[in-house]
């Protein structure tokens, strides 16, 4: 889906990133590999990620025009961490069914997450997000739970 913005054609990577910015995440041009890898498309990602911060001080904005100027088929790649997005990601069949029981045996949880479907090996995955919580040090980087 693509959007005419002033007479000029935007392609929806980019309307998808100027959302996600819009309410908190930091972001960059990827795709998704045939082997179902996701694959960002600048150099120096995460630190080169684009944000509130970068949009409201004027340099931001440019930049992902720039972008998916160059890169029209790119999805938008969200950098989580402190000043984005925290992230739960499943993957395989197997962790999304382990996940929805979790889920299901704590009642639910509470709203404002985003979810997406995630390609990749075997049948793809979910990743679950949320705006950085304020209680969460921002030396945390990645934890894995098998």
């Amino acid at each position: 889906m693509e959007e005419t913005v002033g007479g000029i054609v935007e392609p929806a990577g980019l309307l998808a990133a100027r959302q996600l910015v819009e309410w908190g995440a930091r972001v960059f041009p990827a795709f998704v590999s045939k082997s179902g890898e996701k694959v960002p498309l600048v150099k120096g990602w995460p630190d080169a990620a684009i944000g509130k911060r970068e949009v409201e001080n004027g340099t931001g904005g440019e930049t992902l025009r720039e972008w998916y100027a160059r890169y029209p088929y790119a999805w938008a790649g969200i950098a989580c961490g402190p000043d984005s997005f925290l992230c739960l990601d499943a993957d395989r069949e197997s962790g999304v069914g382990r996940l929805r029981e979790f889920v299901r045996s704590v009642g639910g949880w509470e709203s404002g997450a985003m979810v997406a479907r995630t390609p990749g090996r075997d049948t793809g995955g979910i990743h679950i997000y949320w705006r950085w919580p304020s209680w969460l040090d921002g030396s945390f980087h990645s934890a894995k739970v098998r």
